[in-house]
């Protein structure tokens, strides 16, 4: 629900729906890197096709990783990404309900 996104966050929160044709994503740092630019990019489409082909009751990390991995031309420089943070992503697999450092609320 478009309203309820806009009543909490507005246009300074980190998603913009004020044009109802658009969302815009305030997520990442500027990126001059076009690899690290597309590797943003691959993972907003990842998240939105993951989100509409995966029902709520399937949706987690491990099946993120998974539809990431099996869409390997699709998303290259994620794949890439995902694979330079190997051991911190396997750490969060096997503690999924671990909050990671700095993160603490």
């Amino acid at each position: 629900n478009i309203k309820c996104v806009k009543a909490t966050g507005g246009d300074r929160g980190a998603w913009n729906f004020q044009n109802s044709a658009t969302a815009e994503c305030r997520i990442f740092k500027g990126q001059l890197d076009s690899s690290k630019f597309y590797k943003n990019v691959e993972y907003l489409q990842s998240i939105i096709e993951y989100c509409k082909f995966t029902s709520m009751s399937e949706l987690s990390l491990s099946t993120y990783v998974g539809f990431v991995k099996s869409n390997f031309d699709r998303f290259r420089h994620l794949n890439r990404y995902l694979t330079s943070v190997n051991s911190e992503l396997q750490y969060c697999l096997k503690n999924p309900t671990e909050v990671p450092e700095g993160l603490e609320v």
